[in-house]
């Protein structure tokens, strides 16, 4: 039997808990008090989480490292106020000597460890999501899985209160490429998260420069709080509008390969006009113009029956489009509601002009607490129409000319294909 490349069918919370509950034990050696730091730890000696966290990454990137991981005292701040989460794992030793430095801000000795980090995407998905980012590992002899299994777990039972309670959803985007000699690809890390975690996969996201230079077609992957909330979404007799049919197509087939189940999608040779300058709309993307080239900026269209408006100023459409084409980043991104039809002719423009959609946010009806008080969500499923950047090879993911898989993901592979042959 084939096993799948994407992601395996739909498991209910308990299932996925009782599952992972067998798998860790597959690793007796692995003890959260000796191997593992809670980002409730790290919160303790934030400065210092900071200072270990980027050492690991700029040695498991070889200094080839572009994120927002430099201002200390600023991401600190972050911390403090629970919008970003550090979690760090290895073998006793290499924990000891973390835990030493948070107690006693000692000399600074480099730990060979793995860290991730979660930081709310509030702003570019809704209220509720986080990103898992940040992540790399220079922990020798110690196998990472257990601790990401361990982590997902956690979040899963709501042994980590605060996490289960702030957040429905954690996206991810894990790397895709062919490893080399000096670089690291995705191969692993698709094992931990398609088999073992079993991420839901929605697409790809050619969002970030990696190591040596490349902008890799990531895939687009969630982890939910409980997937029912995204099943009792997506089975609501309401229509999606995408205009492109190709691109409706393929969201269909992503639908089906998650859940086996497709919503009604509507699409239009003739969408309706309407006038961008009065599309509201707002723009996502580092303040720092140094990692902007190495990194995504999300134009943002808002419709009426937004929930809540993210931080960033509000603009029309037409003007933040201009400034994201003459913004030098790594990838331009437009976020739609795919519920709403006046979004049809936005999504024909933006055929027009180069983008195509290549992953989808699935809607979710949930829960979160907020400022103290439970807060109902109803997110629309959300299309992101990119436009990678030329200034950077595309690396494709290693499995793109595989042919042994289901039809549903053949498919998939093929949609991929024609997009790249497109960018470049």
């Amino acid at each position: 039997m084939t096993l799948p490349l994407l992601c395996y069918p739909y498991e209910n919370k308990e299932k996925s808990i009782s599952r992972l509950s067998e798998k860790l034990k597959e690793y007796p050696d692995f003890c959260h008090k000796k191997n593992y730091i809670s980002s409730i730890e790290s919160k303790s000696a934030a400065l210092q989480a900071l200072d270990v966290r980027l050492n690991i990454l700029k040695s498991v990137y070889q200094n080839d490292y572009h994120t927002d991981c430099f201002d200390y005292q600023r991401l600190a701040q972050r911390i403090h106020e629970d919008d970003e989460h550090i979690w760090f794992w290895g073998d006793q030793i290499e924990i000891t000597k973390l835990r030493n430095y948070f107690k006693e801000k000692n000399a600074f000795i480099l730990p060979l460890l793995g860290t991730v980090t979660a930081i709310s995407a509030f702003d570019e998905f809704s209220l509720g999501t986080a990103e898992l980012c940040r992540a790399g590992s220079s922990a020798r002899n110690f196998k990472g899985s257990p601790a990401i299994i361990y982590r997902v777990l956690q979040f899963l039972t709501k042994a980590e209160t605060y996490l289960y309670d702030r957040y429905h959803t954690f996206i991810l985007v894990p790397r895709t490429r062919f490893s080399t000699e000096n670089v690291r690809g995705g191969e692993a890390v698709k094992k931990i998260h398609t088999e073992f975690i079993r991420s839901r996969f929605w697409g790809y996201a050619p969002w970030y420069v990696m190591q040596g230079g490349m902008l890799e077609f990531l895939e687009f992957r969630e982890i939910n709080r409980d997937t029912n909330d995204v099943v009792k979404a997506i089975m609501q007799e309401i229509p999606w509008y995408i205009a492109n049919l190709a691109e409706a197509d393929y969201v269909k087939t992503l639908c089906l390969l998650n859940f086996q189940y497709a919503p009604t999608i509507i699409t239009s040779a003739k969408p309706p006009k309407i006038n961008f300058h009065k599309v509201s709309a707002s723009m996502q993307a580092s303040t720092d113009t140094k990692l902007r080239a190495f990194n995504h900026e999300t134009l943002i269209c808002h419709s009426d029956n937004n929930q809540d408006l993210p931080k960033s100023s509000i603009s029309s459409f037409d003007t933040l489009f201009s400034l994201l084409l003459e913004n030098d980043s790594a990838c331009k991104v437009v976020r739609l509601n795919l519920l709403d039809h006046s979004h049809l002719s936005i999504q024909e423009f933006l055929y027009e002009h180069g983008f195509r959609l290549l992953n989808i946010s699935p809607p979710k009806l949930s829960w979160v607490i907020h400022n103290g008080q439970k807060k109902i969500i109803e997110q629309p499923p959300y299309g992101f129409w990119s436009m990678p950047s030329k200034n950077f090879p595309l690396a494709p993911p290693y499995y793109i000319n595989n042919k042994t898989i289901d039809n549903l993901e053949l498919n998939i592979l093929n949609y991929i294909k024609n997009i790249i042959e497109h960018y470049v």
